[in-house]
């Protein structure tokens, strides 16, 4: 693997990894205690991708998966009862860094990246379809964002900006905040 795996779990009996291999594509690995109890191979779910993957979970055997490509555009793919979508979906962006996603509300979820300007921007699925655009929320930033749930639809989303200080910015109940939060700190990048 040439990247930082990433893993979900929709329940109990169920465990998801996946990674970018030595050729760049996303892989992807399952263990499901209730159609078989062991590791599946390795597949390869194709892509070509410059960042980690990461992933989240809807729910039972609803998984969002997402990449930064080659390209420097957001990537997306699907698993749905059982099947994965029949491809990559392009989301379109240029980022800078890896993605960060999160489960806001039942069938919702954001998604977060530092542009090449170093501007933080997001995008929202809801149900099946997403955004028509990448939405700016201001601020320079040095790091990959971060993001949490912190109740329905309401979350915080961080990221460490250029006075190498942490910076946040809620959303609650829908309603972004009037402006980042500086949380201090004095923080190098890896």
């Amino acid at each position: 693997m040439k990247s930082p795996l990433a893993a979900t779990s929709w329940a109990s009996n169920r465990r998801d990894i996946f990674g970018i291999g030595l050729d760049n594509a996303m892989w992807h690995m399952a263990w499901d205690l209730t159609s078989n109890p062991q590791w599946s191979g390795w597949e390869s779910l194709g892509g070509v991708f410059s960042s980690e993957p990461v992933v989240v979970t809807r729910g039972s055997e609803q998984l969002d998966l997402f990449g930064v490509g080659s390209d420097s555009a957001a990537w997306y793919r699907s698993y749905n009862n059982g099947s994965w979508s029949e491809s990559w979906v392009s989301l379109g962006g240029a980022f800078e860094s890896s993605i960060a996603a999160v489960v806001s509300s039942a069938d919702q979820v954001d998604i977060f990246g530092i542009g090449l300007d170093g501007g933080m921007y997001t995008k929202q699925l809801s149900a099946s379809t997403w955004s028509s655009s990448w939405i700016p929320l201001a601020g320079v930033f040095n790091s990959a964002p971060e993001v949490i749930r912190t109740g329905d639809n309401s979350i915080t989303v961080f990221g460490l900006g250029l006075d190498t200080s942490v910076w946040a910015l809620p959303r609650n109940a829908g309603v972004w905040g009037t402006s980042w939060v500086s949380l201090g700190g004095l923080f190098e990048l890896a």
